[in-house]
């Protein structure tokens, strides 16, 4: 017997719905929707922005802390920092170029090396010439940087409906890193020296460097 009009093969099911169809399948089976492939899809990333926020914050402790070591006055200290600001800034241009022009690790890459190397020189000791040259050296390497955690973020972010809850949980990872970099910095100091801190920093940040470039 032919097949009547209402036989008739229905159309594919629109991705969307299909995928709404699957959350539900998955949420009534107690797993929720979503949650590994989101997980897997921040992992990398987050590594790298929670990377780039600890060894930011640990410039404001250990640069000071540095400097006072070094015995300079409070107007020193604060020239010291501000050199380091000043640098940063100059670089922002260079930075949003070569992110947006040229690719994402050729900005990221260079800056963990130049802050990695700006931490080195402060582990190494030395006086006020060597603060001088880690704090600029950092500086410019935190501003090739400018805007780009959350734009990698933004960048790893799924399309649809997860594209929120990816962005807030980047941001949490991020964030933490905050105040992880003083709290290294501090327990290193305790158990070693402030030199010892500050090499663990520019660790960090040659490692990220490394993960980033591959």
């Amino acid at each position: 017997k032919p097949p009547t009009a209402d036989a008739s093969p229905l159309p594919p099911a629109d991705d969307a719905d299909a995928d709404a169809d699957g959350g539900k399948r998955a949420a009534a089976a107690g797993e929720p929707a979503g949650c590994v492939a989101l997980l897997r899809r921040l992992a990398p990333v987050g590594a790298i922005g929670f990377a780039f926020a600890t060894v930011r914050s640990s410039r404001s402790l250990l640069l000071p802390l540095r400097a006072h070591a070094l015995g300079l006055t409070k107007t020193q200290v604060g020239a010291a920092t501000a050199l380091s600001y000043v640098l940063d800034a100059a670089t922002f241009p260079a930075g949003g170029y070569l992110s947006d022009k040229v690719g994402r690790k050729w900005a990221a890459v260079p800056s963990l090396v130049g802050m990695g190397a700006g931490l080195a020189l402060l582990g190494c000791g030395g006086g006020v010439t060597t603060l001088l040259v880690a704090a600029g050296t950092f500086g410019m390497g935190n501003g090739l940087s400018a805007g780009l955690v959350m734009t990698i973020g933004q960048d790893a972010a799924p399309p649809g409906a997860g594209r929120a809850r990816f962005v807030g949980l980047y941001k949490n990872v991020v964030d933490s890193g905050q105040f992880a970099g003083p709290a290294l910095v501090g327990l290193v100091a305790r158990l070693a020296s402030l030199e010892y801190a500050a090499l663990a920093a520019g660790a960090l940040a040659l490692g990220s460097a490394l993960l980033f470039a591959v």
